[in-house]
């Protein structure tokens, strides 16, 4: 008990200090792990479950609200795509060349290596970007919708990639999973009858964990793809973001162990800060090529330079996976430290770049269009193209964003 008092006392001053420093709680969290690890502290033996469940939860919570509609609009699906395989080139251009001066540990990283790198760095971050554009009241206007739709889609890439990691083909009774989707239905029924407050709460942890994580390992699929897919089969329900909010404090919590973990792989030295301080480098490059990306798909420049802005950040997913491409012997474990330092160097400009639309602004896009909730899926009706501007089809008049 002394062990664990010691871990939740650090990550508390650690994540503390962070927001004093207007960062965010995680970059804390990571320090806390490295402070451990540098310390020599005792180790937890059920930090790694409690940091595992944390993952469940955050993947289960994503299912919750995704709409797989959203992902066949050109401008979410075609945009993540395109940045994905940008960022790969980019991040192999960069760090080949810095294999060729002779940079540390990089000399003898293979071509794999170093294009799973690039692939953990073209995550932006979920937890990071929802926020600024909650604080900005901008979760609503098109490039925020655009930017959720393309965290959506990131996080999507990111669960494939953990799903193939493991390399074991599934069970054949893997087929019997189908029989989820009819029988999401009784689960729904279900639902009706649990009602609110812990019991609903504890109704989404248990289909999260054993619905949702167990079943799909016990026939030889990642769990953390079960978490997410059940939780995509339950988000018809109305009563979806509910859960999702009862069990958002939860799901941070033990998020907190799964960063604390993180910072345990080791304490960064020299040569892994120098490199991370220098990955941060290509972030202007993310945002160029957001921007880019979407202004090719006739949005305006302004929406695209917004967007791209928003989204220019490395995501705490880039860390799980590194994490899990370390566990699987696809990377070193250097490389879990490395992204772990990039990733607290969240949006650059993004919080002070843009500033929140004047209330006046937001009075005259109220008038002008019907109120649109907040995730793309749920806009007002189908998006038409006029010229370089977009509108929905039941505005009077375009609303510049």
């Amino acid at each position: 008990m002394a062990v664990a008092a010691l871990y939740l006392g650090v990550a508390l001053v650690g994540g503390f200090i962070a927001v004093l420093l207007r960062l965010p709680p995680l970059v804390g969290f990571l320090a806390a792990g490295f402070a451990l690890g540098a310390a020599g502290a005792p180790e937890l033996p059920y930090l790694e479950p409690i940091a595992n469940f944390g993952v469940v939860l955050l993947l289960f919570a994503i299912g919750l609200k995704l709409d797989v509609r959203t992902l066949l609009r050109r401008e979410i699906w075609l945009t993540t795509v395109v940045h994905l395989a940008l960022s790969v080139a980019i991040a192999l251009g960069f760090l080949g060349l810095l294999a060729v001066i002779g940079f540390g540990f990089l000399a003898g990283e293979s071509f794999g290596a170093l294009a799973l790198v690039g692939f953990a760095l073209s995550f932006s971050s979920t937890v990071f970007v929802v926020k600024v554009l909650d604080d900005r009241s901008d979760t609503t206007a098109l490039y925020g919708r655009i930017a959720v739709g393309v965290l959506v889609m990131q996080d999507v890439a990111a669960v494939i990639f953990l799903s193939l990691s493991s390399g074991e083909p599934p069970s054949p009774w893997a087929l019997l999973l189908f029989l989820l989707i009819p029988g999401r239905r009784v689960l729904h029924l279900i639902w009706n009858r649990v009602g609110h407050g812990e019991l609903q709460a504890l109704f989404g942890v248990c289909v999260a964990v054993v619905l949702g994580y167990g079943l799909f390992e016990l026939v030889g699929i990642a769990g953390d793809v079960g978490a997410l897919i059940v939780g995509v089969l339950l988000a018809s329900h109305p009563q979806a973001g509910e859960l999702s909010r009862s069990l958002m404090t939860f799901k941070d919590l033990m998020l907190v162990a799964f960063f604390v973990q993180i910072g345990l792989h080791g304490t960064p030295h020299l040569l892994e800060t120098g490199l991370a301080l220098l990955l941060l480098l290509l972030l202007p490059l993310q945002v160029a090529a957001y921007s880019v990306v979407l202004w090719l798909m006739r949005l305006r420049r302004r929406t695209s330079f917004l967007a791209g802005l928003v989204l220019s950040n490395y995501s705490e997913f880039g860390i799980i996976v590194v994490a899990v491409g370390a566990s699987t012997g696809l990377l070193d474990d250097e490389w879990v430290v490395v992204v772990s330092g990039t990733s607290t160097g969240c949006p650059w400009s993004a919080s002070s770049t843009t500033r929140p639309a004047s209330s006046r602004s937001r009075t005259r896009a109220t008038r002008s269009c019907a109120p649109t909730p907040p995730t793309w899926s749920s806009g007002t009706g189908s998006s038409v193209r006029v010229g370089s501007r977009w509108r929905f089809s039941r505005c009077r008049s375009t609303t510049r964003t």
